[in-house]
């Protein structure tokens, strides 16, 4: 199955930049259902299946807009927006563009905090359709982010208010946790005569008293509970799946109770494929420009975001986990947009399967998937083709590793791998967490360590006999590729490089032709996020020696 990219817009509102993804209708349309994600990590693991939603509605007639409010996805905005009030208004504002654009009928679908967002908007202003998906609010929400989280260190205040806790790299600050605590749902109403569907989860309790209220304020309320919930909800992105049962209940409700309302010409869409953000950096503050564009001959979604005047070289940030071009926990938009301020390029990409470009044969990506060199190689052409002289593929993990492996295959100017996992090969196990490989190759580990210790890996390097990733690094260097290799302290991917190729990568770099670089601190998937400061001082270093590397 192929389905092409959804056309990325940015409009503004009083509290930034709201990004969105349009799915368009084959046919003229003046209803517009407007979908909120779900806050934090359940973003990412929801994020498909989500845009799976608006393509099935917009099948049935209605354009389908997925939104992107200030703090989270591409929209404007630190990570984490401190209240609810910013998603709040950002959307009330958004439901107003598109009334004033032509919309007869607006709806809102709102996935677990995002229907708490979309109920609070729909109390303000008159909505003819409301989806509360697998709502999240209230103390009890609070709670659960509480337990899941880690609690950002007192000591990096200037990071987050104090109790501020982080999920996966996502940032939850204090006030916004007291903001959804303070929720009660029960206690909002919506427009009189507006169709409200309560879809929950069937392994959950059903939330009756919820949809009784909406009903006593005289909302038409349907209730619906469905499975396949803990395939996009409950699992890392790297294992979730489409939830077809939910996607095909959702639009099966928009069928008998708000079918799409057709129009002689279409409705002018609000907004623009390019947008200015005031972005606050660490030392400085200023003006950044990002561009939805499309890659490539497989037309691959990403956003390239560069100062007024262009730089003459781009990083192309590729796809890590199965996280969308925004990265672990939003990471990639933050690095973009502060290596902008610096003055340089950076262009974050989605591979096919991924985010919002096209699905190919299956609707979901994994780590590792073959027609990622391919992919790289396009959107490496693609930016050449726009007029840089020179593109440093950068990735995370899997990212790091699809990097290399291209790199030893084709002409490319160079290579900034993250915590790369170099022993990792085609047929191997593919874990969500690093402490689940880890468990798995504890005897592989122990092995290694014991035989290093003799000395047998540094004898066997003397003879010639390498291991896979020792001839990689050997093919980089022969072809004359600036690599730089950086790790998390004690990560698995260098710690199995100084056991199993100390003598290799001891010689590459004596000579000059291997960075390696270890940052204190730092974990795996870069989430603890009062650290990313430290971690873009490194990032823009190593940068700027590739590329000096190669003038």
């Amino acid at each position: 199955m192929t389905s092409p990219s959804p056309v990325g817009v940015w409009w503004a509102t009083s509290d930034g930049a709201v990004a969105a993804r349009i799915t368009e209708p084959d046919v003229a349309s003046t209803s517009v259902v407007l979908l909120v994600p779900a806050l934090g990590y359940e973003s990412s693991s929801s994020y498909r299946t989500l845009r799976a939603a608006a393509e099935a509605l917009a099948a049935q007639g209605h354009l389908a807009v997925r939104v992107e409010l200030p703090g989270t996805g591409d929209a404007g905005g630190a990570t984490g927006p401190e209240h609810l009030e910013t998603l709040i208004g950002s959307l009330v504002e958004s439901i107003d563009l598109f009334r004033a654009a032509g919309a007869e009928r607006v709806s809102i679908v709102g996935l677990r905090a995002g229907a708490t967002v979309a109920l609070l908007a729909a109390a303000r202003r008159d909505v003819d359709g409301l989806v509360l998906w697998a709502t999240a609010g209230g103390k009890r929400h609070r709670r659960e982010l509480s337990l899941m989280g880690v609690r950002v260190p007192e000591e990096e205040a200037a990071t987050a208010p104090t109790g501020s806790v982080v999920i996966g790299g996502w940032l939850f600050p204090t006030p916004l946790l007291d903001d959804l605590a303070a929720v009660d749902l029960t206690a909002t109403t919506v427009s009189p005569g507006a169709a409200v569907l309560v879809l929950d989860r069937e392994d959950r309790p059903a939330q009756d008293a919820l949809a009784e209220a909406l009903r006593s304020g005289g909302a038409t309320v349907t209730s619906v509970q469905v499975g396949q919930h803990d395939r996009f909800l409950d699992r890392p992105s790297e294992d979730s799946e489409i939830g077809v049962e939910t996607v095909d209940a959702l639009a099966g409700w928009f069928a008998d109770q708000l079918p799409a309302t057709s129009s002689p010409q279409r409705l002018v869409v609000p907004g623009s494929a390019s947008t200015e953000i005031l972005w606050y950096a660490s030392d400085h503050d200023g003006t950044v420009i990002e561009d939805f564009v499309h890659l490539g001959v497989h037309d691959l979604a990403a956003v390239l975001t560069h100062g007024v005047t262009p730089s003459r070289d781009v990083v192309l940030l590729l796809n890590t986990g199965s996280d969308p071009h925004s990265g672990p926990g939003r990471a990639w938009v933050e690095y973009s947009r502060n290596l902008a301020l610096a003055g340089q390029d950076v262009a974050r990409l989605d591979f096919r399967g991924w985010g919002d470009s096209p699905h190919l044969e299956s609707a979901t990506g994994r780590p590792y998937d073959l027609h990622h060199g391919d992919d790289t190689l396009s959107a490496a052409a693609a930016l050449r083709a726009r007029g840089y002289a020179r593109v440093v593929l950068a990735g995370l993990c899997a990212g790091a590793w699809v990097a290399l492996d291209v790199a030893r295959h084709s002409p490319v100017d160079a290579v900034l791998a993250l915590n790369a996992q170099l022993y990792w090969a085609r047929g191997d196990a593919i874990e969500a967490l690093m402490s689940t490989t880890r468990e798995r190759r504890l005897p592989e580990i122990a092995e290694i360590r014991r035989r290093a210790e003799a000395g047998e890996w540094d004898a066997e390097d003397e003879r010639g006999d390498r291991p896979p990733a020792a001839r990689w690094l050997d093919v980089l260097t022969e072809r004359g590729v600036p690599v730089s290799l950086v790790f998390a302290e004690g990560d698995d991917g260098v710690e199995y490089l100084q056991d199993r190729l100390g003598r290799r990568i001891a010689d590459l770099r004596s000579r000059g032709l291997l960075r390696i670089r270890e940052v204190a601190g730092i974990d795996h998937s870069m989430s603890r996020v009062w650290l990313r400061p430290a971690m873009l001082d490194v990032l823009a270093g190593e940068i700027a020696a590739l590329l000096a590397a190669r003038d």
